[in-house]
């Protein structure tokens, strides 16, 4: 039967739990695209080999890199500083199974200090921070699409063919198989946050990710990761999709990347994958791209993060950066206000969160706190026999692994100061 169905504000695609609406119009750019009018007219403009050309002052004003323009300022102050510290008697573990808009979040967020807020935001490489005032358990979140392993602890974890093989398979079995496989053996290692699978599209054989990403067609890679994710999930590990999203570029990925395209390419194309493993995955955690669509950074992308992942496909959880050393590009501050929570930072240095004085900044952070800590607790972290009551979720001969590793990097960084120190007093002696 041939019959047009539009999708409106008054009448919402059955999957969506709010009416889609454009979000990207400032991201077509100036770009020739191929057009099917007049049997492909424009082919040759369109098709011709790119020359170079500079921003317009439009663009350039409003772009989230440029001199910094909307980072490091304080968010406008509005309401009341938010009451923390309080002492309501609330342990994370209390939340389990609990909605996202239980009133009970509430009370264990009004529990943190603001300093406990920020560790939370802040120190999210390859873990979720301990929050001993609401009990909360450190986390191990570790790499990555082919399955888990880590340069910081003792893994006998299993490493699978690439994304391409699975895809190639077209059995959405064997990937929900694989997906429950990497959650045991993360079960099993007390690791309960996988940085993967990864769904960005190729579209090229020599695109530098390629071999971490399932295919040029979004709806095969949609299939893989939403089943990959539901097996993962089964045995309470929480996959974080990646990388969200147009992260088609390895090189100069870190310089403000800007990906050009037009609303309906974005939607069909680059986010149809993540929307599937969103809505059919159950994903509860996302990896954003340190590239940008348009002008705007996808780690402090509003349209991204908040309107459609979370506002039209209903996404419930957290967002996290990829890892912060993008200086100039990645902001803290803007992130917690535009959807992304948590800082993919070890030492948390450049990814504090600022002017923790001002309660917007404040709510920000109680947001996002809440986004992290509602995947980490209906995760097999709090799951009954894993639960140690506010204790590190890895086995004890792993975290002795960590100990002697940070032993290790502080002894070999004292060397190398000693070194330096020498070699000065040489030169200084010999000149």
């Amino acid at each position: 039967m041939n019959k047009k169905v539009v999708y409106n504000a008054n009448n919402k695609r059955p999957s969506d739990k709010k009416a889609a609406k454009n979000e990207f119009q400032y991201a077509k750019g100036n770009v020739t695209y191929l057009s099917r009018k007049d049997n492909f007219a424009n082919f040759d403009k369109a098709t011709a080999a790119p020359k170079p050309q500079s921003l317009s002052q439009k663009v350039t004003n409003n772009s989230t890199i440029v001199a910094n323009k909307n980072y490091g300022t304080a968010p406008k102050a509005t309401g009341k500083m938010p009451a923390q510290k309080q002492k309501n008697g609330v342990e994370l573990s209390d939340l389990r199974g609990k909605s996202y808009d239980d009133p009970m979040w509430n009370k264990l967020l009004s529990q943190m200090s603001v300093k406990d807020l920020g560790k939370v935001i802040t120190y999210g490489g390859y873990q979720t921070f301990r929050i001993p005032s609401v009990k909360k358990v450190e986390t191990y979140d570790f790499d990555g699409p082919s399955g888990l392993s880590s340069t910081f602890v003792k893994m006998n974890t299993t490493m699978f063919p690439g994304a391409e093989m699975i895809a190639s398979t077209w059995n959405k079995q064997l990937a929900h198989k694989r997906g429950k496989t990497v959650g045991e053996q993360g079960k099993q290692a007390g690791v309960f946050g996988w940085y993967g699978p990864a769904m960005n599209i190729h579209r090229s054989a020599f695109g530098g990710r390629d071999f971490e990403y399932y295919s040029e067609d979004p709806t095969l890679s949609g299939n893989m990761a939403a089943n990959e994710i539901a097996g993962a999930k089964s045995e309470g590990v929480y996959s974080y999709m990646k990388h969200f999203a147009m992260n088609n570029q390895e090189t100069n990925r870190l310089a403000g990347l800007m990906e050009w395209d037009t609303e309906q390419s974005i939607r069909e194309t680059y986010l149809k994958s993540f929307e599937m493993a969103t809505k059919d995955g159950g994903a509860g955690a996302a990896m954003t791209a340190f590239s940008f669509i348009g002008n705007r950074w996808c780690g402090a992308n509003k349209e991204l993060l908040q309107d459609v992942m979370r506002g039209e496909w209903g996404f419930r959880g957290f967002a996290e950066t990829d890892y912060f050393v993008a200086k100039g590009v990645m902001n803290a501050d803007a992130a917690i206000a535009n959807g992304n929570d948590l800082m993919l930072s070890t030492t948390g240095v450049g990814a504090n969160v600022q002017y923790q004085n001002n309660p917007t900044q404040v709510r920000y952070m109680r947001k996002a706190a809440h986004n992290i800590m509602y995947t980490v607790v209906n995760s097999g972290a709090y799951s009954k026999g894993n639960y140690k009551h506010g204790q590190s979720t890895l086995l004890p001969y792993q975290r002795s692994f960590i100990t002697y590793f940070v032993i290790a990097y502080v002894v070999i960084g004292l060397i190398q100061l000693l070194a330096i120190f020498l070699y000065r007093r040489k030169y200084v002696k010999n000149n």
